[in-house]
């Protein structure tokens, strides 16, 4: 059976009537400059090409259409320079698509659909969680593999450990990076299930991907979840540019804590030796 992984990326997604993120909490023409506006479009570019992106490229894993389909879910109606810009950046990574999706009646999932459906056999695929400012550790395909198996169809997996960073975006770095124990973190959040080719159809109906087991933080309320925090697994990129809802209290307390041993940092997110102001406090 074939095995496929798709890291499904929402990027400035704009959908009418969404109440996933605190920006969409608005009316549609609200939501929709605040979206678009060309500061935040930058920033967001930023994020993603510095933070995201490599951390995809690093993997130990190395990817490969064989097994790996990163899908960046964008909307239609984004700035034709941003378009331009992303796409410039991903171009030489053919494991890379952009789905470029109308506000309206969007089926977020499309691409998925139509790879899985021009498949000749039946496929076991992972469904993977992650926004366009955080970053999975080198190895995270690698330690994925163990529980990329048919017993598994229909559990959530989480890597529940890792760390904050503190992106300042004057520097164009990480100010601080702490340990972030955060299990069900919406970071690498993945599913598994099998699309069976003869008959079109999913083991796992009901929940086809990650996406569909609802909000992170209550995931386990629709289904089973292996949670693994043994190792050091993600960085959640905090900055003021945010998407998700601000918990002020939460980041606080996170700032307090000590800076984190940059050597594991290191060796986990490779990139991070070239963007984080601390790393002559920290050395290796």
């Amino acid at each position: 059976m074939k095995k496929m992984t798709y890291v499904l990326v929402r990027y400035s997604l704009l959908v009418e009537n969404s109440k996933g993120w605190q920006i969409a909490d608005e009316d549609l023409q609200t939501y929709r400059d605040k979206l678009f506006d060309v500061k935040r479009l930058k920033q967001r570019l930023e994020l993603f090409e510095k933070i995201t992106l490599p951390s995809l490229i690093s993997q130990t894993k190395s990817p490969s259409t064989d097994w790996l389909e990163v899908v960046i879910i964008t909307s239609q109606d984004l700035p034709s320079w941003n378009k331009e810009e992303l796409e410039k950046i991903v171009a030489k990574y053919d494991w890379i698509s952009i789905d470029y999706l109308p506000s309206k009646k969007s089926d977020t999932y499309r691409f998925l659909w139509k790879n899985l459906d021009s498949s000749q056999e039946d496929v076991l695929f992972s469904t993977v969680r992650l926004d366009d400012d955080d970053a999975l550790a080198n190895d995270f395909f690698e330690k994925m593999d163990p529980y990329f198996k048919e017993d598994n169809v229909g559990f959530g997996l989480s890597f529940g450990n890792g760390y904050a960073g503190f992106y300042d975006f004057e520097s164009g770095c990480y100010e601080k990076v702490v340990d972030y124990y955060s299990p069900k973190v919406a970071i690498g959040l993945s599913h598994f299930n099998i699309y069976r080719s003869s008959s079109k159809s999913f083991v796992s109906e009901k929940i086809k991907t990650i996406y569909h087991a609802r909000k992170h933080v209550t995931v386990d309320l629709y289904i089973p979840i292996i949670l693994d925090s043994r190792e050091l697994m993600f960085i959640r990129t905090m900055h003021n540019n945010s998407d998700s809802s601000n918990n002020k209290a939460r980041e606080a307390k996170l700032r307090k804590q000590p800076a984190t041993d940059t050597k594991i940092l290191y060796d986990k997110f490779p990139f991070c030796k070239n963007l984080y102001q601390n790393n002559e406090k920290n050395p290796i």
